[in-house]
């Protein structure tokens, strides 16, 4: 049987996808956010879905540029890796 060689993403397509994932990932874990204020403020809980998510935007605008950076260096470290060890990381 013929293995496949193994194909990494270029950091262009690293950055763009930490871009994605840091954006996604504040959404979806905004709403446990909003619970951790309210609960540590004891301000009462949101009431309509739109409240659970106020303040998103500048959550994403924080969390994005780390996950990008952490994206890239993976990616680095992992050509790096690959290159001294001579072999796919995941064989």
């Amino acid at each position: 049987e013929r293995k496949k060689p193994q194909v990494y993403l270029t950091q262009l397509e690293n950055i763009v996808l930490g871009g994605f994932s840091g954006a996604f990932k504040t959404f979806l874990l905004m709403p446990m956010s909003t619970l951790k204020y309210c609960s540590q403020q004891g301000r009462p809980f949101p009431t309509s879905i739109p409240e659970w998510y106020r303040g998103v935007v500048p959550m994403a605008s924080f969390m994005v540029p780390i996950t990008i950076v952490q994206m890239w260096a993976n990616g680095v470290m992992e050509r790096m890796w690959v290159r001294r060890v001579g072999r796919a990381l995941s064989r």
